[in-house]
């Protein structure tokens, strides 16, 4: 101790003690930002896993509303491209006419049944033509056995 009769050395304490509870307090600010930002972080998530299945819905519900208009607003070019491609050789354009051909299926909330069968559906059920048997007919046959 110098002749200050230890003020020196009591300054020095408070000093540092002030220092270590700065450090502390700024520890503990560091604590509280940190948990809230992750609390912040886990709303936005949380908010966006519920909202994911909204969007989604309200997504193909949009889609599905855009696909029925354009196919009401082309319908006729629509049929007449199936039908070219469908006499092309393309079986999917095929099926595809046959499915739009047949009759739309009940809905559940109307309670209202389907009307039958659609032509295209008993016509494909119907037997394949075979040519009858002739005398040449049967020639051309006899070598492709």
């Amino acid at each position: 101790m110098a002749g200050n009769g230890g003020q020196m050395a009591g300054k020095f304490e408070a000093e540092l003690k002030r220092a270590e509870q700065k450090e502390k307090l700024a520890q503990v600010k560091a604590v509280a930002k940190a948990d809230a930002r992750a609390e912040a972080k886990a709303t936005v998530r949380a908010r966006a896993k519920a909202n994911r299945g909204y969007t989604s819905k309200k997504a193909a519900a949009s889609l599905c509303n855009a696909a029925s208009k354009a196919v009401a607003d082309n319908s006729m070019d629509l049929s007449e491209f199936l039908l070219k491609t469908t006499y092309g050789g393309n079986i999917t354009s095929a099926k595809l006419l046959i499915s739009l051909s047949a009759p739309a299926k009940a809905d559940k909330d109307t309670g209202k049944k389907r009307s039958g069968r659609s032509l295209a559906i008993d016509l494909a059920a119907e037997p394949v033509w075979q040519e009858p048997m002739t005398e040449a007919a049967a020639e051309t046959n006899a070598w492709n056995r």
